[in-house]
């Protein structure tokens, strides 16, 4: 720690706010240079003993030295300064103070020696710091970031490395290597950008006085986390800053914290819009891929349009591209569908470019948007055919619920339960369900699949030779495959949905109106008592619930079996009571009672 004094650079500011009970979220009082906290009713009692007062005080001179301002204020009398001599009788007679605690950063960087005059070095205590500060409107951000030359900012309770040509954000062990980490800004390159960005592009309600998407790329990104909400930010205002680099029109409007770019060019408009910096992150993320990649390519756009000859005509390329794959979209997703198809816009800026210069760039377009519908169309038609399954199976399910809850009921209501009328209901729904869901739809949905497939594939070997097989790949990319992937699985699931059911069907056939017979078995046994005895017999009472004189009741008492359908040895007395005259000396051990097919069975022991 002694030779790397970077290494927790806020450890004794925490120490000493934990000690005299300053707010526990620090990052709240840090700001791009300073780290500054004033309570004008600090209460001295929380400075504690004199000893722990100046244990905390001498932690905070070993790791900032002459770099931080502490005082105690009363009025316009400083009763304690890090510079000074003080009473400490004196001070805890105040029962309230004012208490004022400064660290410069920039004097700290020079005493920790991480200063090069060729670069604009920044330290941050906190990682919710930096991404405060960063999470500002574009235009602010200047203010953050030095445009005259290379930016290193250091975080080291974070543990990133966000490196690129004029722009590193190190964290954790990165911090070592701090000044190996950009390259020096080429001033003639950056004025030469951004005086071709002021003549080619509108901006307004904004202006940006020297910032640029080189000042922002990076080309390496080293974060534990995924969504490291550090790299979100710059990733997001570099994103922000490339689109209005390659905007024919963008504006700030301000009551919305929104951007609105425009990309017009030949007969193709469209207008996106983009939240903040925190919303663009959103964007960003939502697209479902790694949300630096996707700002990396926008980047590489940027830099690619004013980093070579021909500046006017690379930039009208890009519009036109960018204008064509969105106009039909809707305005609300325009913003994000950008960022989703960045990597795709991409490859067709470098197609279209390669037709520009052969003189075809008319033809290309036109070609090019009858791919484009061709590729809708069939995309369309695939989602209809998947809506068509889904509403066939859904029919089919509440069929197959209404079919056996009818029938169930239908069955029900034949005293004794009937089985056969279930068994009916359910072998038609059987029958129609094999027959046309299953047959007849499942077949006619996969010959219109089959006949969509075919009829592509020989659009695309067309369009293959007007353009090139391979424009013509990387324009179709994935889409239509994805969309077959999705119709195949789908289709898989339907018939497996279908199957499941007929075996469903077909097991409550065979097995649930056995079970419904037994459900009306069910019965309860709650007391046993005696009558008088008459020459060694005992009338026997046995009293419960749900007994069915209509079933066979048996009763097992002393070794013999005792039946209602036995000559009446048994008498079943409503729902209720059972009553039958047994051998005094049967009375022992348990009674044991069942009824109908039911396999349960009742105990109850025999009273003494």
């Amino acid at each position: 720690m002694a030779g790397e004094p970077w290494r927790d650079p806020a450890r004794a500011l925490r120490t000493f706010a934990a000690a005299v009970g300053i707010e526990t979220e620090l990052h709240k009082f840090e700001s791009r240079d300073d780290w500054t906290y004033s309570d004008p009713k600090f209460a001295t009692a929380k400075l504690g003993s004199q000893k722990a007062f100046d244990d905390r005080i001498a932690e905070l001179r070993e790791q900032y030295g002459s770099c931080i301002t502490l005082q105690l204020r009363l009025g316009g009398l400083v009763l304690f300064s890090l510079d000074g001599a003080h009473d400490w009788a004196k001070i805890v007679q105040v029962r309230i103070v004012e208490l004022y605690l400064r660290i410069d950063k920039a004097c700290l960087l020079a005493l920790w020696g991480l200063t090069d005059p060729s670069l604009a070095v920044r330290l941050f205590f906190f990682p919710e710091a930096l991404e405060r500060v960063v999470n500002v409107p574009l235009p602010d951000l200047e203010g953050v970031v030095d445009t005259t030359r290379s930016n290193v900012i250091l975080v080291p309770d974070h543990d990133i490395a966000l490196s690129g040509p004029h722009l590193a954000v190190l964290g954790g062990d990165a911090v070592a290597r701090w000044n190996t980490s950009t390259v020096p800004i080429d001033d003639a390159k950056v004025a030469t950008l951004y005086e071709h960005a002021r003549k080619l592009l509108k901006w307004v309600h904004y202006e940006l006085r020297s910032l640029t998407p080189l000042h922002l790329a990076f080309d390496t990104i080293t974060a534990p986390k995924r969504d490291d909400a550090v790299a979100g930010v710059f990733e997001a205002q570099w994103t922000i800053c490339s689109l209005l680099y390659i905007a024919e029109q963008s504006r700030w409007d301000l009551s919305t914290s929104t951007w609105l770019a425009t990309f017009a060019a030949d007969k193709y408009v469209a207008q996106l819009s983009l939240g903040s910096a925190a919303a663009t992150r959103a964007a960003l993320k939502a697209t479902g891929g790694v949300p630096w990649e996707t700002a990396k390519i926008i980047g590489t756009l940027a830099r690619w349009v004013y980093g070579e000859d021909r500046v006017a005509d690379r930039l009208t390329v890009l519009q036109v591209v960018v204008a064509n794959a969105l106009e039909e979209k809707d305005a609300a997703v325009k913003g994000t569908e950008l960022l989703r198809q960045a990597d795709d816009i991409a490859k067709r800026v470098e197609a279209a470019w390669k037709a520009f210069i052969e003189q075809k760039l008319d033809k290309f377009f036109g070609q090019l948007k009858q791919l484009e519908e061709t590729i809708e169309a069939t995309s369309r038609a695939y989602h209809e055919q998947v809506q068509a399954l889904t509403k066939t199976l859904i029919d089919s399910m509440l069929a197959a619920v209404a079919v056996v809850v009818g029938s169930f009921i239908a069955a029900m209501f034949k005293t004794p339960f009937q089985p056969y009328v279930f068994w009916f209901g359910a072998g038609v729904y059987l029958a129609y369900l094999l027959v046309f869901p299953i047959l007849v739809g499942l077949s006619a949905s996969w010959q219109r699949f089959s006949d969509s497939a075919r009829m592509f594939g020989r659009r695309k070997e067309e369009y293959g030779t007007r353009l090139t097989p391979k424009q013509v790949d990387e324009i179709v990319g994935t889409t239509v495959s994805d969309r077959e992937r999705w119709f195949k699985r789908w289709f898989g699931f339907t018939v497996f949905l279908y199957v499941v059911v007929v075996i469903v069907v077909l097991v409550a056939t065979v097995y649930l109106p056995d079970s419904i017979r037994t459900w009306n078995d069910r019965f309860s046994v709650t007391e046993i008592a005696y009558g008088k005895e008459s020459n060694g017999i005992v009338p026997v009472m046995i009293r419960g619930e749900n007994f069915d004189k209509d079933k066979e009741i048996v009763i097992i008492l002393g070794g013999a079996a005792y039946a209602n359908t036995d000559g009446q040895a048994l008498k079943v007395h409503g729902s209720t009571l059972l009553s039958l005259a047994v051998p005094k000396r049967s009375l022992r051990g348990v009674v044991t009672v069942r009824q109908g097919r039911s396999s349960l069975r009742r105990e109850l022991p025999l009273p003494r």
